[in-house]
Parts: C-alpha cells; structure tokens; sequence
C-alpha cells in the first residue's frame, strides 16, 4: 500500500473514504453520460434521469457519513 493512501486512511474513516470514492465515480461517470448526450447532437435530455437519481443516493450517503444536521441518536 503506497504511503499517500495510508496517510489518507489514517486521517480519514473508511467510510468517509468510500464516500469520497462514490462522489468521485459519480462525477465521473455523469460527465461521462452528459459529453455523450452532448456529442450524439443533443435531443432529449436522457442524462437528467440518471444526474438527479444517482445524485440523490449521493446525497444520501454523505447524511449518512458525515451527519450535517446532527441526527445521531445515542
């Protein structure tokens, strides 16, 4: 293991990195899908579908590991 991952690892949980990894695949494959719509000459915005509903998992995930709105039962 490469000693940045580590460092990484250390200063973050792992669930903290597994978030940061759906984020970066979502951006990812989203722009992906958007040159595509964009390139084939445009039309329907199929895209959208995909944007919004991944979108909203990934807004989930980050309430789910980060907790902006202190939602933590004990």
């Amino acid at each position: 293991m490469n000693s940045i991952y580590k460092q990484h690892l250390e200063k973050n949980s792992p669930e903290q990195v597994d978030f940061k990894r759906h984020l970066f695949i979502y951006a990812a494959v989203v722009t992906l899908l958007w040159m595509i719509w964009a390139f084939s000459g445009g039309g329907y915005i199929w895209p959208i579908w995909t944007t919004v509903a991944w979108g909203m998992a990934v807004i989930s995930h980050y309430v789910s590991v980060y907790d902006p709105f202190h939602f933590r039962f004990s």
